[in-house]
């Protein structure tokens, strides 16, 4: 399961195109519009802020968790399809817990939106982002309608009855 964000990025990357707006030409040429069974999502890599040394501070188990809720209500209500975080590769029996990864990447976020102005306000209501313990990366992505993971409806559940929304 550690090995799920890594794998996705691994076969995503090569899809991915810098454009700082679906309609923005990239290097002068028109953007194409994707095929009928796929569309435009924003795919966002999590970096390491400025402030990261805020994460380990006295304030970093408030910031994490702040973040933690946001990206869980996020999933929740469909702002996001899919998200994770990247931990450092262990070989067998290695311990890593807690390790720094030795890499500026920390997770990867996909948007439901169309609307950049909606991951602009996504990201200014993330305590980590807010920080400056993340800085988020932003590229246009295309890829298949219907974009999910397994167990996604269950956990949406989990998450609802977690909350006390369904009460």
């Amino acid at each position: 399961m550690r090995l799920l964000p890594i794998l996705i990025l691994g076969l995503f990357l090569p899809l991915l195109s810098c454009r700082s707006h679906p309609e923005t030409p990239n290097n002068g040429e028109a953007f194409s519009r994707p095929r009928a069974d796929w569309r435009q999502y924003y795919f966002g890599v999590l970096r390491t802020g400025p402030e990261f040394a805020k994460a380990k501070g006295k304030d970093g188990k408030a910031i994490q968790d702040g973040h933690q809720a946001h990206v869980l209500e996020s999933i929740r209500s469909g702002e996001l399809i899919l998200a994770g975080a990247f931990e450092a590769a262990k070989k067998k029996g290695e311990a890593t817990e807690g390790e720094d990864l030795g890499s500026p990447l920390r997770g990867i976020l996909i948007f439901s939106t169309y609307d950049l102005g909606d991951v602009d306000a996504w990201a200014a209501a993330d305590p980590a982002l807010e920080q400056g313990v993340f800085k988020l990366q932003l590229f246009t992505w295309v890829g298949p309608k219907g974009l999910t993971f397994k167990g996604r409806d269950e956990l949406i559940q989990e998450l609802i009855q977690g909350s006390g929304a369904d009460k």
